[in-house]
Order: C-alpha cells, then structure tokens, then sequence
C-alpha cells in the first residue's frame, strides 16, 4: 500500500478553500472579458515584477542600510501580492488594509529618501521616534508637496476606513448584495473592478518611492525600469486620474523614451 499522504484541510476549512478557488476563477474569467480591469492587472503586474527585480538583482550584495530599505520593499511586494489575492478570492474588506501597509512603506521610503543625510541611520537606530510616526510622515510629505494638494492623510483614512479599521464605512464592503453582509469570501464583480483601479493607481507611487533609492546603470536596469514607466504611462492615459495632470503623463513618456534610448546604446556596446 502507498505511503503517499494526500493533503487535506478538515472540516469546513474545504469548504472555504473550494469557495475561495470558485471565486478567484470567477474574478479571472470577469477581469479578462473587461478592458479596464485587465488594463488594471497589467500595471499590478509590472509593479510587482519591477519590485521582484529590484531585489533579485542586489541580492547578497547590500551594505546594512541598502539590507533595511529592502526590507521595505519587500514588505511592498508582500502586501501588494497579498492585496491582489484577497481581491481575486473575494476578501474585499481584507485587501483594502493591505494597501494601507503597502502605501506606509511607500510614504516612510520618500521620507527617508527625501531626508537621507540625517534620517536615514536615525530611523535604522530608533524606527520608533515621534519623527517615523506615520502621520508626521504624511504631514512632512504634504507640506513639502503643498502646491499639489496631494492630501496623503485623507487618502490614508480612507483606507483605514474601509480596511483597516471596525468601522461602519468597511462594513458596506462586506456585503454580498444590497440586502445583507456575508460571512467569508463571495464575488461582487462592481466592487472587485471598483477597488483593482484602487489597488492599481496607488501602486507606480510605491514603486518610484523605492526607486529612489535605485542607482544601477546597467542596460537590464535600463530595460526594466522601461517597462514599467512604459505600463504605468499606458495605464494613466486610459484612465483619467485627478491626481496627476497632463505635464506629469508627459513626463513619464519622455522618461520612457529617455530609457528605451540608453537601453539601445547599452546593447549595441555590449556587443562591440
């Protein structure tokens, strides 16, 4: 007789998992037959590849503080992934509070970025000081962006609200129909397509955040940063954004094209 040993869950654990798999299944088949929801993976996609590949290529060569911003984005990867899985499965509620963690990383990295010489070993040392508290974060990062009116707070409580918080405005994300709240996973397809736009426009902000910190000059990082400025370019032009304005799409399209050049001439003289 086999000694094979099949993997199970007990009891309703099953049950759940199966519903789970009907629901991401569902949540694929409505994200494909729409334009805008696809458009939306495709930019979650690059974000999580440019992530991926900012790791992958410093791996086992960082000095102690490049090992603590990786950690950062780490965290970012971590909670994007987990933000878009809980969206598939139907775990609406869930995948807002995963945005909030991803967008805290995000806003410490512009921070620390924005005030390397003297805070940078100070929040390594003490990651608790009054200054890294998240709202003092925000209220820096809006102050020096006054002329944008960006208003990081107010998109922060609203993830809060939604998500992270027991409140009465997250309670409307747990409802199945207008009729009554659900208990576990179920698909609402206007609720999924609403918060993958959500999901999708917080992202290229986390990624230039980290970015920053970014100094490789080789021609794959020249390639990979292309193709996510090229996706996250694509993706703001076909869905009108309040928050950035003509100017800023335009400069995104001169920085792909900017890429896309040095990439080519690192090519051909590498083959020289």
């Amino acid at each position: 007789m086999s000694n094979i040993k099949l993997p199970f869950l007990p009891g309703n654990m099953a049950v759940l998992k199966r519903e789970e798999d009907r629901i991401i299944t569902a949540s694929i088949v409505a994200a494909n037959a729409d334009p805008a929801m696809s458009s939306h993976i495709n930019l979650i996609l690059a974000s999580l590849n440019a992530l991926q590949w900012a790791h992958t290529r410093s791996e086992g060569h960082l000095s102690e503080t490049e090992t603590a911003l990786s950690g950062l984005n780490i965290r970012m990867f971590n909670s994007m992934a987990s933000s878009f899985n809980l969206l598939l499965c139907g775990y609406y509620s869930a995948a807002i509070a995963c945005m909030r963690d991803f967008m805290e990383a995000a806003f410490l990295l512009d921070f620390l970025e924005a005030n390397r010489d003297d805070m940078l070993i100070k929040w390594m040392d003490a990651p608790d000081a009054p200054d890294f508290h998240p709202a003092a974060v925000r209220v820096w990062l809006d102050a020096r962006n006054s002329n944008n009116d960006i208003q990081r707070g107010l998109r922060y409580r609203q993830l809060c609200g939604y998500g992270a918080h027991g409140s009465c405005d997250g309670m409307t994300l747990l409802n199945a129909d207008a009729q009554q709240m659900s208990i576990g996973p179920f698909l609402n397809e206007a609720l999924f397509a609403h918060l993958l736009h959500d999901l999708a426009r917080h992202l290229p902000y986390a990624i230039l955040s980290g970015w920053k910190f970014e100094t490789g000059q080789s021609a794959e990082d020249f390639k990979q940063k292309s193709l996510f400025l090229a996706e996250s370019w694509t993706w703001w032009i076909t869905h009108p954004n309040p928050e950035f304005d003509d100017t800023e799409i335009e400069a995104i399209r001169q920085m792909v094209e900017a890429l896309d050049q040095t990439y080519r001439q690192s090519m051909i003289a590498a083959t020289l």
